[in-house]
């Protein structure tokens, strides 16, 4: 059993040692701590605005566990990877504890523009290093710009090129599913007949949860150290398609009445279609690894189909000994 000097002593260790990982190699593990720590305040920051005559218990229904789970698994794949050979000059230390100090308490918490400057920027430095290094950098340079699409920037947006498309495709499933529709008009979707109609604006479309999906898929793969090939390519897709479809069906469901636009907008029904999304990116994720891990038993692994155990010297000796006599 430890003294108390002992566990105090083990205590600090522990502590220097976490600190020597952080800042060893330029401080780059430091800076991406502090890329994670910029887009968690953004989230808070987000969920608190939102919810704020909904009380406390209201920030929690507004939370984006997307992002918390992303950074997670982000952070658990730099401690795999090799820092050893990421090095850092004068002027990129200097400039990493301005950044520092600056993301922690002069940034603007919903700002995004700069986080992703600096996922981007540590992405093009680790994955100089070597290729088990786009492990971390991919997934790094996904996350950092998954909020950048529905930005405006210099008059153009992507998620507002996307309305139209998130507009037919909406306009399509109401029809398919037998309800009689008004003719497109511009970005409103309306039944026939009907007061209730719903305006799709780009913070409604399409390339913002895709964003975040794709994003999402990339850090569950990497973490599940799933292989690069085509069943990862397939697999990213599919999940495209999927998260199309399921915000088209939104649309459409908002489309119906007030009551579904309440529920489906900003009740329960918004927090099932997020839950929608993210299991959807962690099943891919989970087919898309399951490639390597089948590759990586081959036919001669235990379990695999064929498998036979060795037999060991002695036991083929008994069997020569016996066919001899």
């Amino acid at each position: 059993m430890q003294s108390e000097t002992n566990i105090g002593l083990t205590s600090m260790r522990g502590v220097a040692a976490w600190g020597e990982r952080l800042t060893a190699h330029g401080g780059y593990p430091f800076l991406l701590f502090c890329a994670c720590l910029m887009d968690l305040r953004r989230t808070i920051a987000i969920a608190l605005a939102r919810s704020h005559d909904g009380g406390v218990y209201a920030v929690f229904d507004e939370l984006n566990f997307l992002v918390f789970a992303q950074w997670f698994c982000l952070i658990e794949i730099a401690r795999r990877i090799d820092w050893s050979r990421v090095r850092a000059t004068r002027l990129e230390r200097a400039a990493l504890v301005a950044f520092a100090f600056y993301a922690g308490f002069l940034v603007p918490t919903q700002s995004h523009v700069l986080t992703a400057m600096l996922g981007v920027w540590i992405a093009l430095k680790v994955g100089r290093v070597s290729r088990e290094a786009w492990a971390l950098a991919v997934p790094l340079v996904l996350v950092s710009v998954q909020d950048v699409p529905s930005k405006d920037f210099w008059g153009i947006s992507l998620a507002a090129m996307m309305v139209p498309v998130d507009v037919f495709g909406a306009h399509s499933l109401l029809r398919l599913a037998g309800y009689a529709v008004n003719p497109i008009e511009g970005d409103v979707l309306r039944l026939a007949s009907q007061f209730h109609g719903i305006r799709v604006i780009p913070s409604c479309s399409s390339i913002v949860p895709a964003f975040e999906s794709v994003a999402a898929y990339s850090v569950f793969a990497a973490w599940q150290r799933a292989a690069m090939g085509r069943r990862l390519v397939i697999c990213g897709f599919l999940l495209l398609l999927g998260v199309t479809l399921i915000n088209w069906a939104r649309l459409a469901l908002t489309t119906l009445s007030h009551d579904s636009y309440v529920f489906w907008h900003d009740g329960g029904g918004r927090v099932m279609i997020s839950l929608s999304y993210l299991i959807l990116a962690f099943l891919l994720a989970e087919v898309a690894a399951r490639e390597k891990h089948e590759s990586a038993r081959g036919p001669d692994s235990p379990g695999a189909p064929g498998y036979e155990p060795p037999r060991s010297a002695d036991r083929g000796q008994q069997e020569r000994a016996t066919e001899s006599t």
